[in-house]
């Protein structure tokens, strides 16, 4: 039996190739996992870095945010502020 062309990758929780494929290739139907959400209202850790500074809010997504998406949140002051989600770490 063939191997399969795109084998899961654990880490990525995707299919990965394993060699270089040629453009066009079919590969059948796929599925792939959209990532994590934070819902409406989730607390996050917004954490921002300049430099050697480092500036850490608590902050809540004002609308549902998509893993690698960038959203709106709202700290506990007031200001709303655009933040990248990334899956598995805080929000930067």
């Amino acid at each position: 039996m063939p191997a399969w062309p795109l084998p899961f990758a654990r880490e990525g929780a995707a299919p990965r190739a394993g060699e270089a494929l040629p453009a066009g290739s079919y590969f059948g139907r796929l599925v792939v996992n959209p990532g994590a959400l934070a819902p409406a209202g989730s607390r996050l850790h917004l954490v921002i870095r300049k430099g050697p500074v480092i500036v850490e809010r608590e902050v809540s997504a004002i609308r549902p945010i998509r893993a690698g998406d960038r959203g709106f949140v709202r700290a506990a002051d007031g200001q709303v502020l655009s933040a990248r989600f990334v899956d598995g770490a805080p929000a930067r």
